[in-house]
């Protein structure tokens, strides 16, 4: 499902514009999001919405910042309803919960840190 504008949602307020609760795939690109089938990244998402995929784009997220990277969320398998999978037959679903950010601590110890040179350019 697209936007207005006719572009997949970037956020999770532009989830919720479309009237979803979360997304069936989140695509995230080191690129930015440019929606042109000279991008990889828009040709895969926009092949799964093809196929009735619910489909976000995370473009660009800052490594630096943790929440850059949980912007639309993660999804979680529903456990109590899940069917066991028979992946040879073609016609099967996956059953999610709504979609929750998973804590994640990626703190480094001062031994780890990797200390930056200064450069000094004359012309």
């Amino acid at each position: 499902m697209s936007l207005e504008n006719g572009f997949l949602p970037v956020n999770m307020a532009e989830v919720e514009e479309l009237g979803l609760k979360q997304l069936d795939f989140v695509y995230v690109s080191g690129d930015a999001y440019v929606d042109h089938p000279s991008f990889g990244h828009a040709i895969i998402s926009r092949i799964l919405e093809a196929h009735g995929y619910k489909v976000g784009i995370i473009a660009q997220p800052d490594w630096k910042n943790q929440e850059s990277i949980q912007i639309l969320g993660e999804p979680l398998p529903n456990e109590t309803e899940q069917k066991e999978l028979n992946l040879e037959d073609e016609n099967f679903e996956f059953l999610y919960d709504i979609a929750l950010s998973p804590e994640v601590n990626a703190k480094m110890s001062k031994r780890e840190k990797k200390k930056f040179q200064k450069q000094k350019y004359s012309k």
